[in-house]
C-alpha cells in the first residue's frame, strides 16, 4: 500500500513539472529560439548528471546494441518530445497544448500494448475508460475553447507529434529498465539529443551565446524550470 502511495505521489508530481514545460516555452520564446530552448536546459541537466553516471560506469559493460537503443531513444523519443513540442507550443497556445497533451496515456497504452506485450485486462480497461472519462468532463470547457483555426493546426499536430514522441521514449525505458538506473537511460539519450541538436544550434541559432547577457530574469526563470524540473526531476521520478 505504502509502495503504491509512493508511485502514485510520484506521477502526479511529474505530471504537475510537465506541465511546466509549455508555461516555460512561452516564457523565454521571445530571446530564445526553440532549438536553444531545448539545448541549453538539456546541456546543463547532462552535465550536472555527468559525475554520478561515470561514477557507476565501470561497473556495466555497454554494447553497440546499447548505443542503437539510445540514439533511437533520442531521435525518435526525445527530439519530437522536445523539439516538436517546443516549435508546437510556439505556434500554438499553452491551453492547445495543454489540452493535446491529455492523448499522453492513451498513446502510452497503445504504444506498452504493442512493444511491451502489456495485456489490458478487463479491469484495467476499465480503470482507462473512467480515466479518460473523467479527463472529458474535466475539460469540457477548455475543449470547447480550443483554437482550431488554420493558424494553429501547424502547432497542433507538432504538439501530437511531441506527445507520440513522450509515451514512445517511456514505453522503450520501461524496456531497458533491468539494464540500465534512470539516470543513466536518461543521460545516455540526451548525450544522443545533444549531438543532433549543437549543429542545427550553431547553423539556425549560432548568436545564442552573444545573446546570454540579454535575458531578462523571466527567461532565466523559464530555462531554470526547463532544467531542474522538466528535463531533470520529472524525467528521474517518472522513469
Amino acid at each position: 500500500m505504502y509502495k503504491k502511495l509512493v508511485s502514485w505521489s510520484a506521477l502526479l508530481a511529474c505530471n504537475f513539472m510537465w506541465s511546466l514545460q509549455f508555461l516555460c516555452i512561452k516564457l523565454v520564446q521571445d530571446q530564445v529560439g526553440a532549438l536553444s530552448t531545448v539545448f541549453i536546459p538539456v546541456l546543463i541537466a547532462s552535465l550536472f548528471m555527468t559525475p554520478f553516471v561515470l561514477k557507476g560506469i565501470k561497473n556495466k559493460k555497454k554494447t553497440w546494441k546499447h548505443l542503437r537503443i539510445f540514439a533511437l531513444l533520442a531521435i525518435v523519443g526525445q527530439f519530437p518530445a522536445q523539439i516538436l513540442m517546443t516549435y508546437g507550443t510556439q505556434l500554438s497556445t499553452a491551453s492547445n497544448a495543454g489540452i493535446i497533451s491529455l492523448t499522453l496515456p492513451i498513446v502510452s497504452a497503445l504504444l506498452a500494448v504493442i512493444f511491451l506485450r502489456e495485456k489490458m485486462t478487463p479491469g484495467r480497461w476499465l480503470c482507462f475508460a473512467i480515466a479518460i472519462i473523467g479527463v472529458i468532463f474535466c475539460s469540457l470547457k477548455d475543449i470547447h475553447n480550443l483554437n482550431t483555426s488554420w493558424a494553429f493546426m501547424v502547432g497542433n499536430l507538432l504538439i501530437f507529434s511531441g506527445v507520440v514522441g513522450s509515451a514512445f521514449y517511456n514505453t522503450i525505458c520501461k524496456k531497458i529498465a533491468n539494464d540500465f538506473t534512470e539516470m543513466e537511460m536518461l543521460f545516455y539519450t540526451y548525450i544522443f539529443l545533444l549531438a543532433i541538436l549543437l549543429p542545427l544550434v550553431v547553423y539556425y541559432e549560432g548568436d545564442i551565446l552573444t545573446r546570454i547577457p540579454e535575458f531578462s530574469r523571466q527567461t532565466w526563470t523559464g530555462l531554470t524550470l526547463l532544467t531542474v524540473f522538466h528535463n531533470f526531476l520529472s524525467m528521474i521520478l517518472f522513469l
